[in-house]
């Protein structure tokens, strides 16, 4: 009856997001071949068709904003009300300069972790540490880019759930592929961050892996943070090129289980770990693309995830990172001022 109810569920689910029955077996959609489309930041209507297609686009002619005092960490300020004119929260959104977080990473996270400073990134979500009310756009404006490496690539939270539809074509068993599809956008299960095994202590936050925006149901969510055991292997199993490696890695994300589950314990946390070995291969099959001076990377921080390859040389990579709350979003964390930073999190479990 359990394995029913989900199953159910679950095609309601794919009918909401536009999969029929029977599209369920045909191959997964390509996604974006070749990165995120390149539209100029004054077409604010391309620009949010680019973001519903494909989750993330890149902004060109940041450099020609017009802002008071000229600086790189104004026109990054800009962003938020250029692209999303009067449907902004937060009216004042805080930009932190990745350059500079950098130098204080050590001392401030709790976990005190290797030095992250030119390491790959894994596919995350920025604002884990807010749990429900995480920005649901985000934006990194470049100043300058490093002399190799850095590349970006997204993962579509669309492209994880029909994976996990698709399952396993040899496994003859489908209806347990559709109940842990199922159980992903049912079940609620802990994606609170602690330290250790995560960076920092973040806010209390139980619920599906998958789910809907409750009052924008054209918004899909899927949240990820990884801990830093899974960053510190990313980084020690880089390819020969100092990518990230392909294969399948031992369990990165900080899911858990929301309660003891009893006899379901075992099918959720195949479940989680399942989802989690999905990402690894959009990841791996993720086009990987540059964003370069003067333009910047926006992307749907409800629906995609986003990562990079390491870098390095001479010129240092400056980048500007906006967070930002539309009126689609859960609202500005309760109490809090709205900040943008994994640094804030100390503040953030004093409320």
């Amino acid at each position: 009856m359990f394995q029913h109810m989900l199953v159910c569920k679950y095609v309601l689910f794919l009918q909401a997001l536009g999969c029929a029955d029977e599209s369920c077996t045909q191959d997964p959609p390509t996604g974006l071949q070749e990165g995120p489309k390149r539209i100029a930041i004054q077409e604010t209507a391309a620009i949010h068709a680019a973001l519903a297609a494909d989750g993330a686009v890149i902004l060109t002619g940041i450099s020609g904003v017009s802002v008071a005092d000229g600086t790189w960490e104004a026109k990054a300020a800009a962003l938020p009300s250029l692209t999303f004119p009067g449907r902004l929260v937060s009216k004042i959104p805080k930009v932190q300069g990745i350059h500079l977080e950098h130098a204080h990473l050590r001392q401030n996270l709790t976990s005190s972790p290797f030095d992250l400073v030119g390491k790959p990134l894994l596919p995350h979500t920025d604002g884990y540490i807010y749990g429900e009310f995480l920005p649901d756009y985000i934006a990194f404006v470049v100043e300058s880019q490093s002399d190799s490496g850095g590349q970006n690539y997204v993962v579509d939270g669309k492209r994880v759930l029909r994976r996990l539809c698709d399952g396993d074509r040899d496994d003859s068993d489908e209806s347990e592929t559709c109940a842990m599809a199922a159980m992903a956008q049912t079940l609620a299960v802990d994606q609170t961050e602690r330290s250790p095994p995560g960076f920092v202590n973040g806010q209390e936050f139980r619920g599906p892996l998958v789910q809907r925006q409750r009052h924008a149901m054209h918004r899909l969510r899927f949240h990820r943070q990884t801990s830093v055991l899974a960053c510190k292997d990313a980084a020690d199993t880089v390819d020969e090129n100092g990518r990230l490696g392909t294969d399948l890695r031992p369990y990165q994300s900080l899911w858990a289980l929301s309660e003891p589950e009893g006899h379901q314990a075992h099918k959720v946390q195949d479940m989680l770990k399942t989802v989690d070995a999905a990402v690894q291969q959009e990841a791996a099959q993720a086009y990987r693309f540059t964003v370069h001076e003067g333009e910047a990377l926006l992307i749907d921080n409800y629906r995609m995830l986003h990562g990079r390859e390491g870098y390095k040389g001479r010129t240092e990579r400056k980048l500007w990172r906006v967070w930002f709350w539309t009126n689609e979003s859960s609202g500005i964390p309760r109490g809090m001022p709205e900040l943008g930073s994994v640094l804030d999190a100390d503040e953030l479990n004093q409320i």
